[in-house]
């Protein structure tokens, strides 16, 4: 599977590493079970980023604040 990237301009594909790197993920994240790079890319493809889901939770923290923060900081 190519991917529309240059270097150099010549077409080159992208390195698994550099695409666990994309999503957040340590490099050789996907490396397990001698599993095929083409394998590799679709579990990525069906991944969800880990920026993403940072982004997503870190929004939603201050709507789910515990009880035990705001009654601490109705003591003060």
């Amino acid at each position: 599977m190519a991917f529309p990237v240059e270097m150099n301009g010549n077409a080159d594909t992208v390195w698994m590493t550099e695409l666990e790197t994309i999503f957040g993920l340590p490099i050789h994240y996907t490396d397990a079970g001698n599993m095929s790079v083409t394998k590799r890319q679709h579990l990525l493809g069906k991944a969800w980023s880990v920026h993403v889901v940072k982004h997503i939770l870190q929004s939603l923290k201050l709507y789910f604040e515990c009880e035990s923060t705001v009654s601490k900081k109705q003591r003060k």
